[in-house]
């Protein structure tokens, strides 16, 4: 992964979404990944959702993705830590 990736999406646990800092709905994703694709010198889309979602919400999400032109998605992945007491 790039140190900066040009378009980032984020999915947070309950289910708001954001490219960068700016809020989008499902309604409006696939034309704002359309828009930053446009002006994106690397046509890959890196996605950081929350471990707790469903499966299916990020399945949808990837078809829009698809819709929009994506031909590359990222999986931004952070590693878990256990807790020792």
């Amino acid at each position: 992964m790039p140190e900066n990736p040009e378009v980032v999406l984020s999915i947070k646990k309950d289910g708001s979404m954001y490219i960068g800092q700016d809020q989008v709905t499902m309604e409006n994703l696939q034309t704002l990944i359309e828009e930053a694709f446009m002006t994106a010198t690397d046509k890959r889309l890196y996605l950081r959702a929350d471990g707790e979602l469903e499966y299916g919400n990020i399945v949808d999400i990837v078809e829009i993705l698809k819709a929009a032109g994506v031909e590359i998605v990222g999986i931004i992945t952070e590693v878990k830590t256990e807790k020792i007491d």
